[in-house]
């Protein structure tokens, strides 16, 4: 157990000590590290032609819960340019990166200007505008990618801050920019039309994860099983959700593979109600460009199979 609690405290001092040495980037060496797949797409796909960013979280793995591997600190310590949501989403990355050298730049893009960003279920107080914002919310919901409007708004942040740190390439990435927003346009239309046949159909998901995929294509939501991932819901949540399910109208509960499915099974059973599983982070989907677009279709795709049956 000590070597376990020892294990954040050596992961702080192998960043601290990669970063005592200062780096004279030039465009061949300039490197980017990104949390979560889906940003690490977007991310990706600016960089096309110049490069490839490191992803920090692969896998199944929860942002909430994952920890730091020595890898990953040697790839944060390398980094010109770490890309994350914030400390509300990625807790691992907290410590870590307050370690690094003073010469790499940290984008928290929770703070982009322009996201339309929405309070956690635990403060339902309505919409937060963010034209002008410059601090963290604590009560704001960090999954605001699943809103392809959002996404658009922070690929022109990732344009924006490549470009800073690598001017030599700041026309391609603009162009790669211009050509991902097209497709994240084609992309919403697209989803729009795939959605419309079930968005009144009722549904419940495993935790507060995705009203803003809900909420942008208009679906019908009757709420969470838990507001909190690391914490199973008590037996009076449980009793609350199956009473739902028998007053009729749920036809499916949708588990996340980040998280334990055996109790929303429990509260299935004997029930009618249909389980599928909905990804917020695309777990089993290749990184890489294509990584965002895919994510969002599965999505679609998934509420779809489930809620017509």
């Amino acid at each position: 157990m000590s070597e376990l609690r020892a294990l954040p405290i050596l992961l702080a001092i192998l960043i601290a000590v990669a970063g005592f040495s200062t780096r004279h980037v030039t465009a061949a060496e300039f490197r980017v590290a990104v949390s979560i797949k889906p940003i690490h797409s977007l991310v990706a796909s600016v960089m096309t032609g110049v490069g490839e960013p490191e992803l920090l979280l692969k896998g199944a793995s929860s942002p909430h819960s994952f920890n730091l591997k020595p890898s990953d600190a040697r790839t944060l310590s390398k980094a010109d340019i770490v890309f994350w949501i914030g400390p509300d989403m990625e807790v691992f990355l907290t410590r870590p990166l307050k370690t690094l050298a003073a010469s790499a730049q940290i984008v928290e893009l929770s703070k982009t200007p322009g996201l339309k960003l929405l309070p956690s279920e635990l403060d339902q107080g309505g919409e937060i505008d963010e034209a002008a914002n410059h601090h963290t919310h604590q009560n704001m919901d960090p999954h605001f990618w699943l809103n392809p409007d959002n996404a658009i708004v922070l690929v022109q942040e990732i344009v924006k801050q490549l470009s800073m740190a690598d001017a030599d390439n700041a026309e391609l990435f603009a162009a790669n920019g211009a050509a991902l927003i097209a497709t994240l346009n084609r992309l919403t239309t697209e989803l729009d039309a795939t959605l419309a046949a079930v968005k009144t159909a009722p549904f419940i998901v495993y935790h507060d994860a995705f009203q803003y995929f809900i909420k942008r294509f208009g679906l019908t939501t009757t709420g969470a099983i838990t507001l909190n991932p690391e914490r199973a819901p008590g037996a009076r949540k449980i009793s609350q959700i199956r009473d739902r399910i028998a007053a009729g109208g749920i036809r499916c509960i949708f588990t996340e593979p980040q998280f334990n499915p055996a109790i929303v099974k429990s509260i299935t059973d004997n029930t009618n109600t249909q389980v599928s599983v909905l990804d917020p982070l695309g777990a089993d989907i290749p990184a890489g460009p294509a990584a965002y677009v895919t994510l969002l279709r599965d999505l679609s795709r998934t509420l779809v199979s489930c809620l017509k049956r």
